[in-house]
């Protein structure tokens, strides 16, 4: 029997709106345990598609490792990561050294060769926090020597201040009557400080790299610690964070004068607690070594508890029982794989299977697309009009678009080398 990763189970009954059983609005403890292995899935196949690797094997090890990474993280912080997920989906992977969220845009860029680390780091960190800021983006039209202009508006990390916390934690063992250390000899100070700290011992190896990067960083960026900037993000990101905060100061604002000076460490901060918070075996290391700096993070996330989560997670993975099992088959177990119109892969094990069902998306495509859009009106030049299953018009009309959708959708199948390739439908085959 084929897996199909989205199965959708509807029981209104049981399962309404405001079911204290959701984690996520309208989704179960199991739901949310699918949505999160979907997920994983999702973006590794994204990212072999994107750089043109089709490597099977390595999506397979960044989906296992996302997936265990978004299920270390804190309940109200995965209830947030997910839903920055369904919110937005515009995430390109590419073969450049490069990984960074464009606040102006909302996109997140990430090289192949960055790890399920990075991804967390820029979705769960950065993303998250410039979807729940309070203060709006500042859009200036082009004028006759301007071109138009997005001015983000500081993220809710900045809001909150968080570099505070993070100093109140540990940079404030690094300052001393105002004057500047010397640059190497800080650095082997952190480098032995954080290796003793408790449950750091617990990491992995490559995760004690990660968390000791990210604290040195975080001190680095600190403006109450002079004259440390040897590891991370440079002065000149500093203070293009802080001259953008500082556009957005205004009397009754969420931006003062001492948010913007830390503007660079709030944003940073938030991405680097995310990322040590989806770290498998942290807890213990940043409970007991960062209780203010974890305590402020997670309580900016919880500004998201009330968010209703996007339709189309509702429309992908159903509100399923709780006595439902989760099929936890290897992802390894599959040879062909079809991807739904949410972009999430469905594996099989037959040719025929995932055949069957891209007929039956395809089919499900198009009745949805009929049912929000309507037909082409000739006389008004206007979709809208609602074509009824007595009119004659109605099944050649989603026939021909049922046909594209089902031409058009992606398929693959691993050969035995561990490589994706891709699968055509033909005319004769699918009908």
């Amino acid at each position: 029997m084929e897996y199909n990763l989205l199965d959708r189970i509807m029981d209104e009954d049981n399962y309404g709106n405001t079911s204290a059983e959701f984690l996520l609005r309208n989704l179960t403890k199991a739901g949310q345990s699918k949505l999160i292995k979907d997920i994983a899935r999702k973006t590794a196949f994204k990212r072999e598609l994107d750089t043109g690797k089709k490597n099977f094997i390595s999506a397979k090890e960044y989906a296992d490792e996302l997936e265990s990474r978004i299920r270390s993280m804190p309940e109200n912080l995965q209830d947030s990561f997910l839903r920055t997920e369904g919110f937005n989906d515009n995430v390109m992977f590419n073969n450049l050294e490069e990984g960074f969220f464009k606040p102006e845009t909302k996109e997140t860029v990430l090289s192949y060769e960055l790890g399920p680390h990075a991804y967390i780091h820029e979705r769960a960190g950065h993303n998250t926090m410039d979807r729940l800021k309070i203060g709006k983006d500042r859009y200036i039209p082009a004028g006759i020597y301007t071109e138009s202009q997005t001015i983000p508006h500081p993220d809710a990390s900045i809001e909150e201040n968080l570099a505070e916390a993070f100093h109140s934690d540990y940079g404030k063992y690094f300052t001393h009557g105002g004057q500047p250390w010397d640059k190497n000899r800080l650095y082997y100070i952190l480098v032995d400080d954080i290796k003793k700290f408790k449950g750091f011992d617990k990491l992995s190896d490559f995760d004690k790299n990660r968390v000791m990067r990210n604290i040195i960083d975080n001190v680095g960026m600190d403006r109450k610690v002079k004259g440390f900037t040897l590891n991370g993000h440079d002065f000149d990101y500093q203070r293009g964070l802080e001259e953008n905060a500082r556009t957005h100061i205004t009397p009754e604002g969420s931006i003062d004068e001492d948010k913007a000076v830390n503007a660079a460490l709030s944003t940073e901060a938030a991405a680097h607690m995310a990322e040590m918070l989806a770290t498998p075996n942290a807890n213990e290391f940043v409970s007991l070594n960062f209780p203010e700096y974890r305590k402020k993070f997670l309580s900016i996330i919880d500004r998201d508890k009330d968010t209703p989560t996007p339709e189309k997670f509702i429309e992908s993975h159903g509100k399923i029982k709780e006595t439902d099992k989760v099929d936890d088959t290897p992802l390894e177990r599959y040879r062909y794989f079809a991807f739904d119109d949410s972009g999430f892969p469905v594996g099989f094990r037959s040719k025929k299977k995932m055949f069957e069902f891209n007929d039956m998306e395809s089919e499900r495509g198009a009745r949805n697309f009929m049912d929000r859009n309507g037909m082409f009106d000739e006389r008004t030049g206007k979709n809208g009009r609602k074509l009824t299953l007595t009119e004659s018009e109605t099944d050649e009309i989603l026939k021909d678009i049922k046909e594209g959708r089902r031409t058009r959708r992606t398929m693959f199948y691993v050969d035995k080398n561990g490589n994706m390739k891709r699968v055509y439908v033909k005319e004769s085959e699918n009908k």
